[in-house]
């Protein structure tokens, strides 16, 4: 038998051109063949804006009717962008 669990990927990176964070959305919880093949077209790209991301991510699980939600980060663990190093909070909604 097949599971079929929904499973959504997200991955983001900050100051490209501005201070702004862009989330990619890989896949889109259908969990389909095309979407898993997409997968390998993830690469690293600039710096990353943990806090904000993570709240952003937050939200988009807070929409899913489902009872049991599981939320996997995956980060170098060096939060590296703009407000980090200019004196703001991590806080900073973009």
């Amino acid at each position: 038998a097949r599971l079929h669990i929904p499973v959504k990927v997200i991955g983001f990176t900050a100051d490209q051109g501005s201070h702004d964070v862009t989330h990619y959305h890989y896949m889109h919880w259908l969990n389909t063949r095309d979407e898993r093949i997409a997968l390998m077209n993830i690469n690293a790209r600039s710096n990353n804006f943990d806090g904000y991301s993570i709240r952003y991510a937050t939200r988009v699980l807070k929409d899913r009717k489902e009872k049991h939600k599981l939320f996997i980060i995956i980060s170098d663990g060096q939060p590296a962008c703009y407000y980090y190093h200019s004196g703001k909070s991590g806080k900073t909604v973009i």
